[in-house]
């Protein structure tokens, strides 16, 4: 089944303009693929500051993802839904992020909100292995989409514990902020590989 997106209309670059096109016929939400190139495209726009346009494509599909048992598209609209919640949190919507990850949370029957310990402290230990771009190896030769999808990657795996670290069980800073700290930064990242275009 394809579910047609709402999609930019503003040309930006040559890597947003690869995903407008690919995904102008729409997306099979029941695919993982096709639902994480909609992820990646609304990741760009978030980077290059077009909030409306990433919040608009986000909504245009991310309550059609249904769960099953079968399908491992939920940790796509896990990522889909977080990111939702985190650009409507950044346009000072706090009670409006909150009930779309509660909404993410009653879309699954196996993920409880009173048990979200496990996401913070996988989180926490994933924080112990992140290695900032600055920080690479010297040697490390990356291509511009490799660079492209590691920040994205990167952005999806912090998204969703910051915002149950800060949304849902209310942490102290000290636990959401370094979440936070790393998703500004890979961001910006983000931004300056999309710009140099």
């Amino acid at each position: 089944m394809k579910k047609e997106l709402c999609l930019p209309h503003k040309s930006y670059n040559k890597s947003i303009e690869r995903l407008v096109n690919s995904l102008a016929s729409g997306i099979n939400i029941n695919l993982c693929k096709d639902v994480d190139q909609a992820v990646e495209l609304a990741i760009y726009l978030y980077s290059v500051q077009e909030f409306e346009g990433c919040i608009e494509l986000l909504q245009s599909f991310a309550n059609d993802i249904k769960y099953s048992e079968r399908s491992g598209v939920w940790g796509s609209k896990q990522d889909t839904m977080a990111l939702l919640a985190y650009a409507v949190l950044n346009q000072s919507k706090e009670a409006a992020a909150h009930k779309v990850l509660i909404d993410l949370f009653e879309s699954n029957p196996n993920i409880q909100l009173n048990d979200t310990d496990w996401i913070i402290e996988d989180a926490i230990d994933d924080m112990s292995h992140y290695v900032p771009k600055d920080n690479w190896d010297s040697d490390l030769k990356l291509t511009k989409n490799e660079m492209t999808a590691g920040h994205c990657s990167a952005l999806k795996q912090f998204i969703f514990p910051y915002l149950i670290s800060r949304i849902i069980r209310k942490d102290d800073n000290a636990i959401s902020e370094p979440f936070n700290d790393v998703i500004k930064t890979e961001l910006q990242y983000l931004r300056d590989e999309l710009e140099t275009n």
